[in-house]
């Protein structure tokens, strides 16, 4: 449940059904209970929900946030958003989720003062909950002045982005620039193969992602 109408309470309801299912099933089980649940949008609800829910004895609380693996720019950003306006707590954690995965491209084409194409699309990274947005612009190996907002991905096709540019952007054919991306899961599954990098974007490691 990530949308809708007023969501949380729903989520509540959701939790502590699933609580006093546990409770139901507990005779059936020998050891440690284990409850399991939440992902990148709602596991601080289910921690506050479940520790004060009647639970089976000997229960272990655990909780499957997928962005403390990658977190994004986009959707998992929106939800830590909320997540700290919501709970107190995590307000008062030191630190914060930073995103972990991000799309590097060049680009191909200027055609118009304010259109820009980039050699990424569909093939190369998830689309359905927002487009990748720039982060940071490299030319000739130099990092140039980065102006959120000046310039845009406004429509992605197979294999090229389109970006819209602002009048007063400075643009060039070859430019690299770092994409930020939203809901990783899916760009995932189309690499064999991530590169790991430094703050400076040096080469590190390759990873396999075995998907």
């Amino acid at each position: 449940m990530l949308h809708g109408d007023d969501p949380q309470p729903q989520i509540e309801a959701l939790l502590r059904a699933a609580a006093a299912l546990a409770c139901d099933m507990a005779a059936h089980v020998d050891g440690e209970f284990i409850l399991t649940g939440a992902g990148t949008v709602w596991y601080d609800v289910v921690c506050n929900v479940w520790l004060t829910a009647q639970k089976p004895p000997r229960c272990r609380i655990v909780i499957r946030p997928g962005c403390y693996i990658t977190h994004d720019n986009g959707i998992y950003q929106q939800a830590q958003d909320a997540l700290r306006a919501r709970d107190r707590i995590a307000c008062d954690l030191g630190g914060d989720l930073s995103a972990a995965l991000q799309l590097v491209a060049m680009v191909q084409s200027v055609p118009e003062a304010e259109l820009a194409i980039v050699n990424f699309g569909k093939r190369d990274c998830a689309f359905d909950a927002g487009l990748p947005q720039p982060v940071a612009h490299y030319r000739a190996g130099k990092a140039l002045p980065f102006r959120p907002g000046a310039y845009t991905s406004s429509e992605v096709m197979d294999q090229h982005c389109m970006l819209k540019l602002a009048p007063d952007s400075d643009v060039q054919v070859g430019d690299i620039l770092i994409f930020g991306t939203s809901h990783p899961c899916l760009t995932f599954d189309k690499w064999k193969t991530l590169l790991l990098v430094d703050d400076d974007y040096n080469l590190q490691a390759e990873l396999d992602t075995a998907f």
